[in-house]
């Protein structure tokens, strides 16, 4: 049976599901989210551990991390249009399949450039399950979209608030190559659960534009490339080629797109107050979330000599922020506008960025401690409500409906935390904290301004 609901279909896949799609289909893709996170941040604690016992340096081991990312990144555009051309639900459950064949592969794994290879097949499996996940709430439940939004960004919390705890604890019992096997085990879980109760989502009337989705990955792939490559120190002109390359390849595709929006995406759409605003936020929200996740366990370990359980309880103050801000924001909307919430997220970042710079000037090893885990949280909270927000803004604007639009929303969503892993990679915490979450806060703070005048325009036009 199938039932039409604009341009959506939603199908009946394998006669396994009723006519109305079940609680245990919801839960089950909020909880895709937090395995989705889980892969992203579960080997952040024991980061010290991996580089000593792999004698990698800090740039190795922020490579390994932004591998991820950078995957993630590049697909994520072309795994939006997979999902509106081949079913969501099928684009998930090859996700997970593949993330399952990723976990065993990093569980033999013994030297760092594997692990990076690891880590970038995450990053491609990764990439399908934020849009899948994000236009299945939207479609298959319109009702409850705010709701729903709210409760996605607080599954991405409780990710990070299980991740740093697991990595920690599972690393400091049965080594840090046992993570990738737990997680494999989740992840087969979550595989048979969405094949037995989750409905499909098709748009059968996406045309092909092979050569504009060509330009848009290469160009991503270009622009996120060159930030890595130069976080390197020693590749510098490889770093500038590839950005100036890549740069060129997105004017390719914005040209084709204008020429034929029909068969990928109206440029208008992209440059709308609403999705340029709330891509600005999430980039943010992602860059200062990227940041604290690698510059803290690389700070702590480096001038504490800080064990990877405690390096990992700290960023679970972070997460536990996260978990608890989505419900947050929607009280806050309340009294605010989507815009002031979304920039009241990014000033606590500013916030915590500046207190993170200063915290090693505290004369005790506990009372740093201390100070990072209260400023992350602060952090979590911020982080949290700038995704809801932008999620909810996101699906306001004209391209909330598209996958194509959803993944390059995600595409600068996690372009931003790319950009956090070059930075921290060229700047290390271990050698000046100070300038390192300096420019975290000068980040934050330039979207802070883009959000805060995309606000005014929209108030100017009414």
């Amino acid at each position: 049976m199938s039932r039409q609901e604009g341009t959506w279909r939603l199908t009946k896949p394998l006669r396994l599901l009723a006519d109305k799609p079940t609680k245990l289909a919801y839960w089950g893709l909020l909880g895709s989210s937090t395995l989705a996170t889980l892969s992203s941040n579960i080997l952040n604690a024991p980061l010290g551990i991996i580089r000593a016992e792999l004698s990698s340096t800090v740039a190795e081991i922020v490579l390994m991390v932004s591998a991820f990312t950078v995957v993630l990144t590049i697909a994520v555009p072309v795994a939006g249009w997979c999902c509106d051309r081949f079913g969501n639900r099928r684009m998930l459950l090859w996700a997970f399949a593949l993330m399952v064949a990723a976990d065993v592969m990093g569980f033999m794994t013994d030297t760092v450039g594997m692990l990076v290879s690891v880590r970038a097949v995450q990053g491609l499996a990764t990439s399908f399950i934020a849009p899948g996940v994000q236009k299945s709430l939207i479609v298959i439940w319109p009702s409850l979209r705010r709701r729903s939004l709210a409760l996605w960004a607080s599954a991405l919390g409780v990710g990070q608030v299980l991740g740093p705890l697991a990595g920690g604890a599972i690393s400091q019992t049965l080594g840090w190559r046992a993570v990738f096997l737990v997680h494999s085990l989740l992840c087969a879980l979550m595989l048979c659960l969405l094949l037995a109760t989750l409905p499909a989502v098709i748009d059968r009337t996406v045309r092909t534009n092979i050569a504009g989705l060509f330009l848009l990955v290469a160009g991503a792939a270009g622009v996120v490339v060159g930030f890595t490559l130069f976080a390197q120190r020693t590749l510098s002109s490889s770093a500038i080629i590839s950005g100036l390359l890549g740069s060129v390849l997105l004017v390719g595709f914005v040209w084709v797109a204008r020429q034929k929006p029909d068969t990928l995406i109206d440029p208008r759409h992209l440059i709308d107050r609403r999705f340029a605003g709330s891509a600005a936020g999430a980039a943010a929200g992602m860059f200062a979330m990227g940041s604290f996740l690698v510059a803290t366990p690389l700070f702590l370990s480096a001038h504490l000599d800080t064990r990877p359980d405690v390096i990992g309880a700290v960023l679970c103050c972070l997460a536990i922020a996260m978990s608890l801000g989505g419900p947050l924001a929607g009280v806050l909307c309340r009294r605010l506008t989507v815009n002031g919430v979304v920039r009241l997220g990014l000033l606590a970042n500013i916030v915590a960025a500046i207190g993170m710079g200063v915290v090693y000037l505290l004369p005790a090893p506990e009372a740093i401690v201390v100070t990072a885990a209260l400023l992350l949280t602060l952090a979590g909270f911020g982080i949290s409500v700038v995704q809801s927000m932008s999620a909810e803004t996101l699906a306001a604007s004209p391209s909330g409906g598209s996958g194509l639009g959803i993944g390059i929303h995600n595409m600068l969503k996690f372009a931003g935390m790319a950009v956090a892993y070059a930075w921290i990679a060229a700047f290390p915490p271990g050698e000046n904290p100070l300038l390192s979450f300096a420019g975290v806060a000068f980040g934050v703070t330039t979207a802070f301004i883009f959000v805060w005048s995309t606000g005014q325009r929209a108030t100017a036009r009414r």
